[in-house]
């Protein structure tokens, strides 16, 4: 009688407990995944751009921005740099493990310089990651890119603010590469200027003695 009675108690609650379990396993299963396989995201360099915004992050006007700044960056030194959102990186297990797969099988970077470099950012991880090419080695260092993720991206993203710091990620990168150029042109106009008045002092000399 008393296993009785406490069947008879408690059968509707754990119907209920049971059916709403149910459910929501259901519904689990049932729900789409936003998934995608990183084989099927495109390059956006095939439409001549160098944003692909999959995860749906940014604004129309910040991949309009984006687009602006680093075709000008490409223009002024040949640096190819695209910036990557997705929603997750599933099935991969890690941002940058999907980062090193687009980046190798797009072959980012000029032909013999290597000078690639990709901003990758995943929404439901919450998570950046950046590659770049040998190339770039001593132009983007990884304490560079250490940097820029902890002071630029991350307190954004901890507020969800996913397009700001996409877009301050990819600033402070195109800052730091175009600076870089700068200093490489300024180099090679000293090496110049160096060699010419060689050569000018070496002909000046070799003039005198034949005209002396």
């Amino acid at each position: 009688m008393v296993e009785r009675r406490e069947y008879c108690c408690r059968s509707p609650l754990t119907f209920l407990l049971g059916v709403g379990f149910s459910l929501l396993l259901s519904l689990a299963f049932l729900a789409p995944s936003q998934a995608i396989h990183w084989a099927d995201i495109p390059n956006p360099r095939q439409d001549n751009n160098w944003v692909m915004d999959k995860g749906d992050i940014l604004s129309l006007e910040s991949e309009a921005k984006l687009n602006q700044m680093i075709s000008a960056l490409e223009a002024k030194n040949g640096i190819e740099m695209v910036v990557v959102t997705v929603p997750e990186v599933h099935p991969l297990a890690a941002t940058e493990e999907l980062a090193q797969a687009l980046f190798t099988t797009w072959k980012l970077g000029k032909r013999g310089q290597n000078n690639g470099v990709m901003l990758l950012a995943s929404k439901k991880e919450g998570r950046v990651a950046i590659e770049k090419g040998s190339g770039l080695r001593s132009d983007l260092t990884y304490e560079q890119v250490d940097n820029i993720i902890q002071t630029q991206i991350t307190p954004q993203l901890e507020q969800d603010n996913f397009d700001a710091g996409v877009v301050n990620g990819a600033q402070a990168m195109i800052q730091i590469l175009e600076d870089k150029s700068e200093e490489s042109i300024s180099f090679l106009q000293i090496v110049l200027l160096i060699l010419g008045a060689v050569i000018w002092a070496y002909l000046a000399k070799t003039l005198w003695k034949v005209f002396r």
